[in-house]
């Protein structure tokens, strides 16, 4: 009897959906074709200004480059009721002087046929904002970065393929000369690029020095590393990263500190389960992995540890372990254990700093409260936010 009344239902629905479908003006297939090829014109004309005004600016590169020059720099690029056309208009004006009468025209004469292309894309982007959001290009192919050539801070060539597939983290800042804060940002960005430059461009390594600058302990400022849950010795999915204990007096260097003790202090847990269950003292900590390139965070393994921590020849763990087992039951070897002699040698080898090992046991006690304080509150927020997200 139910299905009955179910079919019932659909059928009057479907009825209802059809006869709505016969007394429209048109089909919504065909509304949507329409709408569809609008936006697509919409689209195509748009990239044709949008073309059309960077053929224009990339057009007498020179002159260009001495109208931006000549840019007051305090000046807002686009005032109400202007738009950037009309600001290279004010601009060539107010710096007539510097050219002759023959380029003083041409360059108004572009100018001006920015400030009618920039009205254009003004009103196309009003009828059509879902243009916009276009990241395909004609064939229907994501768009990729576009190519670009230039100079560095220091006068030297760039060019993008080569500099992208050059360095591991490439950072890319874009801004324009007649931007007052982009200009004023170029002493701080030449500074860090001299401080990046001695420490060979290494990322981690500035991040290093920061933390290096910081006291054991990172002044009360303890981290709890479960940005994504947590599993050892604790396993809740429900558990996210904490800074605990944050002050004024905390700068970045502290952050980046307390991080690497955060994440110390969490593969501390691990020993000490082994300690409390086997009652075995770990004396001895070998570091694989890109961590173990950090001659900072070794240090603050070994004192958190209060053991020594030494560095192999292999940097793949994982991979090195696979190797070695393979090579045992291919024979090569009687044992994992004769195995790891063979292949595994030490590199380097940072002995625990007795007074940081004090320092690190007081904030270690610490670090061991927050996870059970914030259990619950863990739990509370994780319901929060399904509910939200629902």
């Amino acid at each position: 009897m139910k299905m009955k009344k179910l079919t019932a239902l659909l059928l009057a629905t479907l009825m209802v959906l059809t006869l709505a479908a016969c007394g429209a003006k048109g089909d919504s297939k065909t509304e949507n074709s329409g709408d569809t090829a609008q936006t697509e014109e919409a689209a195509a004309t748009h990239k044709s200004l949008m073309d059309r005004e960077n053929e224009i600016l990339s057009e007498n590169t020179e002159l260009w480059e001495k109208v931006f020059l000549a840019a007051d720099k305090g000046m807002a690029m686009i005032e109400d009721g202007k738009n950037y056309g009309d600001f290279l208009l004010d601009t060539i004006e107010s710096a007539k002087d510097q050219f002759s009468d023959e380029e003083y025209a041409l360059l108004k004469k572009s100018a001006q046929e920015i400030s009618e292309i920039e009205n254009k894309l003004t009103e196309l982007e009003k009828q059509h904002p879902e243009i916009l959001n276009e990241e395909t290009d004609a064939n229907g192919d994501v768009q990729k970065f576009p190519s670009f050539e230039g100079k560095d801070l220091d006068g030297n060539e760039v060019k993008s393929d080569e500099l992208f597939s050059a360095n591991a983290v490439t950072v890319v800042n874009f801004w324009f000369t007649t931007c007052s804060p982009c200009v004023g940002e170029l002493g701080d960005l030449d500074a860090l690029n001299k401080e990046l430059a001695e420490k060979g461009g290494d990322v981690y390594a500035y991040m290093d020095a920061l933390a290096e600058a910081e006291p054991a302990g990172s002044e009360g400022l303890c981290f709890l590393p479960y940005p994504g849950g947590e599993s050892t010795p604790h396993v809740d999915p429900n558990a996210r990263g904490v800074f605990f204990g944050l002050s004024y007096r905390h700068n970045l260097g502290a952050m980046c500190r307390s991080v690497m003790e955060g994440v110390t202090f969490s593969l501390r847990d691990i020993l000490e389960i082994i300690h409390e269950t086997n009652n075995l003292t770990v004396t001895e900590v070998r570091a694989m992995g890109g961590g173990a390139k950090s001659a900072l965070w070794r240090q603050i393994q070994a004192d958190v540890y209060n053991a020594s921590v030494i560095t192999m020849n292999m940097d793949e763990g994982p991979a090195a372990g696979a190797a070695i087992l393979a090579a045992v039951a291919a024979g090569e070897f009687p044992s994992v254990e004769e195995g790891c002699r063979h292949i595994l040698k030490p590199v380097t080898q940072t002995q625990p700093i007795a007074e940081n090992v004090g320092v690190y046991d007081d904030f270690y006690g610490t670090y061991r409260k927050l996870y059970p304080a914030l259990k619950p509150l863990y739990q509370e927020q994780a319901q929060k936010v399904a509910k939200y997200l629902e």
